[in-house]
């Protein structure tokens, strides 16, 4: 969750742990800053200061400014200048130019204090200006633009961003030369930037893949109708393998598969895993909510501030989702591999082996491939004017330059600093865990159980070890969550981030656990237990999982730990939240857990547990658009449902059908959507 760490810069003072509200008072100490932020306060500040800049000025004076620029801004400065007093005589330049100008440049505000950095302006009234000068024959429309200034904070510094309103004409570069030259602005400005900075054109493969995704949408509109029509109308006599296959895309069928629950309450489902993995897509949802508040809200030390409680915890520790996530992955792994072992001879054999990887990429890779380049070279390019992704503290996404390193599923090894859609290490480190997972299933296969757990303990344990040996070898902290403490010696800024949190051979630990548990469910068909263990296996459970969950809240809270205590809850942590999904998941299955089945077997969870690989993919992309968990939350599941039964479902049906060979779809009944996407473990 790396984008928290770029929130926080953006709230948060630069450099300062925003813990201490008498640090940001020292704004205020300053003579200098706090007769600046009164001046920047007034609503004539900026005309003032483009009057220091002297643009009546022979355009050679000024070669480094563009010449529409330097007319727009004299018009402007020339209207100020010439303006009347009161309402008498009121120009059309100053009801149509100035005042907007004036009224949609934003004002200091209140809530310095509580770490309100960021002043935003009336951005649809500046990008609504269109003034035509009679005198100089020239169309002024508004610009919105976002100066950055660097205040003093005491030995520090803190990052004001404020956002104006001035004529289109003008670039980042003129601006800045503008506000450079002599004025009080010079003197801590960083950066101009405009809402066409950083947003890409279109170039041809935007077309190339927009016109793709549409005739897939085309083609399942299609399909569905026809489908449709067949179904509940009247017979076409469409038959044969070539309607089996147009009948993949149909949009009304996959719909139906996604919504339907009779595969799900089949016996052998670990049905626990479907409210499991719906509650654990909601948790990220809700960390990434507290994560992007702290972007626009006017008191962003105030939420920064939950973490010192234990609700907080529950926000800044949604990272362990990512462990239930790779637990499940584990199970799911072992409980149909050593099924398939069990009943098929051939199920060791190299071919076999072979499927098992390119069931895999043919599953996941169609849905995130489109998902990839539908993020790189269109979805970036349609976010112009919005206002909050202004300012340099957000970097340009790098897809269209590292989407095939994102296809190769090493984007957490190869350029990870400048990775394309951040959230897609997930995708790569379990794309990574599953193609060495063989290690861990054959020593069961071919040596039984006793050499199986031998060898998951050793690999385990090796985990485990290199897990501490790199924090006290890097000066790690204790979780990847970035406001926290850090220690001085720590050489680079994402250093847990790319060692641990993105790493494999570390993240395999929590899938290791799932996949003794997957063994267990498949191997045992019944387990007894008293009741009395049974309790207090429950009470250990929760104990375990609480223990991973609060137990960091010393450290969130600001205090620092010493690398002993850092290793050994950045080690074992999650193993200890593991343990306590374990219990539950066991305890569940042979039915020693909630007594109402239909809990766990709710609709809800059963339909979102499907749509868990769009849901991931689309939740930052809405994220962008929305900031608060439940319209999150209820946007994210129509999106997942359309891209889902669009561009997932499809090629999975695709694969059963081809690759299958012998298992041939049948339409009389509804394709088991539950084995479909069973095998397509995406997660973030």
């Amino acid at each position: 969750m790396r984008h928290l760490v770029i929130l926080i810069a953006l709230s948060v003072a630069k450099g300062l742990v925003a813990d201490d509200v008498e640090d940001l008072s020292a704004i205020f100490y300053d003579p200098q800053t706090r007769v600046f932020l009164r001046e920047l306060s007034s609503e004539t500040f900026l005309f003032s200061t483009l009057e220091q800049t002297a643009l009546e000025q022979s355009e050679a004076d000024k070669p480094h400014l563009t010449k529409e620029c330097i007319q727009d801004l004299n018009i402007l400065i020339n209207g100020t200048q010439t303006a009347p007093i009161g309402m008498a005589g009121m120009r059309e330049i100053d009801t149509k130019l100035i005042i907007p100008i004036m009224d949609s440049t934003a004002k200091i505000g209140s809530g310095i204090l509580h770490g309100h950095f960021t002043f935003y302006g009336s951005f649809e009234q500046c990008k609504a200006i269109n003034y035509f000068d009679q005198d100089f024959h020239r169309r002024i429309r508004g610009g919105y633009y976002r100066i950055t200034m660097d205040l003093p904070l005491g030995n520090q510094s803190v990052e004001v961003n404020w956002d104006v309103c001035l004529p289109a004409s003008c670039s980042r570069d003129d601006l800045r030369s503008v506000f450079s030259g002599g004025t009080k602005i010079g003197q801590y400005l960083i950066a101009v930037t405009d809402g066409h900075d950083k947003i890409p054109d279109y170039v041809f493969a935007s077309y190339l893949i927009g016109s793709i995704m549409l005739l897939i949408i085309l083609l399942c509109m299609v399909a569905g109708a026809i489908d449709y029509y067949q179904r509940n109308v009247a017979s076409l006599g469409f038959k044969g393998e070539w309607y089996e296959l147009l009948m993949c895309f149909s949009i009304y069928r996959n719909c139906c598969d996604i919504f339907s629950t009779e595969a799900a309450n089949k016996p052998g489902q670990i049905s626990t895993l479907n409210c499991i993995r719906t509650l654990s897509m909601l948790w990220v949802i809700i960390g990434h909510s507290f994560a992007f508040s702290l972007a626009i809200v006017d008191n962003p030390l105030d939420i920064f501030d939950l973490r010192k409680t234990y609700v907080g915890q529950i926000f800044a520790n949604s990272y362990l989702a990512v462990d239930s996530f790779f637990f499940i992955a584990g199970v799911l792994v072992a409980f149909l591999k050593f099924k398939d072992i069990r009943r098929n001879a051939t199920a060791l054999s190299i071919r076999a082996w072979l499927m098992f990887y390119v069931h895999r990429i043919v599953r996941l890779s169609p849905a995130y491939y489109i998902l990839i380049l539908f993020y790189g070279f269109l979805f970036t390019s349609w976010l112009h004017d919005m206002p909050v992704l202004l300012g340099p503290q957000f970097a340009v996404d790098s897809c269209r330059e590292n989407w095939w390193i994102n296809f190769l599923y090493l984007n957490n090894f190869i350029d990870e600093a400048n990775m394309c859609y951040l959230v897609s290490w997930y995708l790569a480190t379990d794309f990574q865990i599953y193609i060495f997972s063989p290690l861990l299933i054959l020593p069961f296969a071919l040596f039984g159980t006793f050499v199986g757990i031998a060898v998951s303990v050793l690999i385990l344990l090796i985990s485990t070890g290199l897990n501490i040996f790199e924090v006290f070898y890097f000066f790690l902290p204790a979780s990847d969550f970035e406001g926290g403490p850090v220690d001085p010696r720590m050489r680079e800024k994402y250093a847990y981030s790319f060692w641990i949190y993105h790493m494999p051979y570390i993240r395999c630990q929590v899938f290791i656990v799932g996949l003794l548990v997957g063994y267990l469910l498949e191997r045992k068909k019944t387990v007894r237990m008293g009741q009395s263990f049974n309790m207090a296996m429950w009470v250990a459970a929760f104990v375990s999982m609480g223990l991973a969950l609060f137990g960091l809240k010393d450290w969130i809270s600001g205090h620092q730990w010493d690398l002993f205590p850092r290793a050994m809850y950045s080690a074992f942590g999650r193993l200890f939240w593991t343990a306590g999904l374990s219990w539950i998941v066991i305890a569940c299955h042979y039915g020693y857990g909630a007594d109402n089945q239909s809990v766990r077997d709710a609709v809800p969870h059963i339909v979102y547990d499907r749509l868990e690989f769009a849901d991931n993919v689309f939740e930052i992309i809405l994220f962008q658009l929305v900031r608060t968990c439940i319209p999150i939350s209820v946007l994210t599941f129509f999106a997942a449902t359309f891209w889902s039964s669009i561009f997932e479902l499809p090629f999975a049906k695709l694969e059963m059908n081809l690759l299958a060979g012998k298992r041939r779809i049948k339409h009389e009944e509804p394709i088991d959507a539950n084995a479909v996407i069973e095998a397509v473990k995406t997660k973030i």
